[in-house]
């Protein structure tokens, strides 16, 4: 399919009118010519974001290959499902962020999707630290935890 198809396919369905405006607008843009705009559709829809050795992070923005509300839904379906699967009675998630830009609305989303996917969710206060997270996996139980941060990664990323 060709790049600009699948960006506008992304558009369609992203969850955020910021981002969804953004793509749209270098969609019609890069379809004008505007090489910039074609260019920053490439970067974000280079392919799925990777899960590596720090979890999902990267550069906050619209498409596939950025960080973002689309991506966050996607991924804690995906984690719900596997932890489902593997834990015996309803799964445990704990949830926490940091203080990041945008943090507090990936966890909320995370939380959302978690609770719908009928996985018991404990979410911790808003800005909390990295390793707060993990002890309250231990001292909880929990079958998974999310810690939205981007940690020592440039202002732009989130993760």
């Amino acid at each position: 399919m060709e790049l600009l198809e699948r960006a506008r396919q992304w558009a369609s369905h992203d969850p955020d009118p910021a981002t969804a405006s953004a793509l749209s607008s270098d969609i019609e843009a890069a379809e004008r010519g505007d090489e910039e705009a074609a260019a920053r559709v490439g970067a974000a829809m280079n392919g799925p974001l990777q899960f590596g050795t720090a979890g999902l992070r990267g550069v906050v923005g619209p498409g596939e290959s950025r960080m973002n509300l689309a991506v966050v839904i996607r991924a804690t379906a995906g984690l719900c499902k596997v932890v489902k699967r593997h834990a015996t009675g309803t799964p445990t998630l704990v949830v926490g962020c940091d203080a990041r830009y945008g943090s507090s609305e990936f966890a909320t989303a995370a939380c959302r999707v978690a609770s719908a996917a009928g996985v018991r969710v404990l979410a911790l206060p808003q800005a909390n630290p990295t390793p707060l997270t993990s002890f309250s996996m231990l001292h909880f139980d929990a079958d998974a935890g999310v810690m939205v941060t981007a940690s020592h990664n440039p202002a732009p990323d989130n993760g």
